[in-house]
C-alpha cells in the first residue's frame, strides 16, 4: 500500500464493504452481505467487520485491489494532463486518492450519499453508501489539499459546471444506474479532448450512453463478463 491512513468507523467500513464486495467475500462476509441484501440493514455488516482482525485485512485488500485497477488506468492517462477531475459515485474516495497522487490535480466529487434505494444489481436511480465529510476527512488525512477538494451531493444542490479534463465513474454510474442522469452535466463539464472513464454494464439499455456515444472515440480497456471500462476521448 502505498502510505495510505484509513482509520474508518465499522459504519463506515460497511459502506465501503457494499463498493467492494469482492474484498468482504474473501474474508468470509458472504453471510453479513446476505443479511443486507435481504433487509436493507447494515448491522450484520457492522458486526463482522468491527473487530480489527477483520478490520485491517478487508481494508488492506480494498486499497491493493483499488491499486491495481488504478495502474490499469494509468497505462492509458498517465501521458495527458489532468489538472481537474470529476468523480461520480467516489464513495470514500480510495480511488481518487491514488489519481490525485499521480496527477496533482483538483477533485470535484459527486455523491448522493443516502438513498431510499437498495439494490445492487441495475435500475434507473442509484443507491448511496457513503458520506461525504468522511471522505473529506480521508482525502484532507491523505495529504490532498483542502482547497483542491470540492463535493457535490446533488440530490440536495446543483452540479457545478465548471471545466474538467476527465470524468470518472468507477462501479457507479454504467454499472449501478444509467449515463442518462449525468448527460446534461458531462455534455456542460467535460472539456474537448477531455476523457470520460466509467464502467459500462453488458446487456442493459442506457439511452443516455446512446446518445453521448458518438460524441466520443471510444476504446474498451477492461472487458470482464459483467462489464466493459470504457476510455471515451470527447471529439
Amino acid at each position: 500500500m502505498q502510505g495510505i491512513e484509513a482509520d474508518f468507523s465499522p459504519a463506515d467500513l460497511a459502506d465501503l464493504a457494499l463498493q467492494r464486495t469482492a474484498a468482504l467475500i474473501s474474508l468470509g462476509g458472504g453471510g453479513a452481505l446476505v443479511s443486507w441484501f435481504e433487509s436493507g440493514n447494515k448491522a450484520a455488516l457492522m458486526s463482522f467487520l468491527a473487530p480489527v482482525a477483520v478490520a485491517q485485512p478487508f481494508t488492506r485488500a480494498v486499497i491493493e485491489e483499488i491499486e491495481r485497477e488504478v495502474d490499469v488506468l494509468g497505462q492509458h492517462i498517465d501521458f495527458s494532463p489532468i489538472t481537474a477531475l470529476s468523480s461520480i459515485g467516489p464513495g470514500l474516495c480510495m480511488f481518487e486518492l491514488l489519481l490525485y497522487r499521480r496527477h496533482r490535480c483538483r477533485l470535484y466529487l459527486i455523491d448522493i450519499e443516502r438513498s431510499d434505494e437498495h439494490q445492487h444489481g441495475f435500475a434507473q436511480r442509484g443507491s448511496g453508501y457513503s458520506s461525504n465529510p468522511t471522505a473529506r476527512a480521508f482525502l484532507e488525512r491523505n495529504g490532498v489539499a483542502s482547497a483542491d477538494i470540492a463535493f457535490c451531493n446533488p440530490r440536495v444542490e446543483a452540479l457545478n459546471d465548471e471545466p474538467v479534463d476527465a470524468i470518472l465513474s468507477n462501479i457507479s454510474m454504467g454499472f449501478h444506474y444509467p449515463v442518462t442522469e449525468y448527460v446534461l452535466y458531462i455534455e456542460r463539464a467535460l472539456r474537448n479532448n477531455g476523457v470520460l472513464i466509467f464502467d459500462k454494464r453488458k446487456g442493459v439499455p442506457d439511452a443516455g450512453w446512446d446518445a453521448l456515444a458518438p460524441k466520443f472515440k471510444t476504446r474498451v480497456i477492461v472487458d470482464s463478463p459483467k462489464y466493459q471500462k470504457l476510455i471515451c476521448e470527447r471529439r
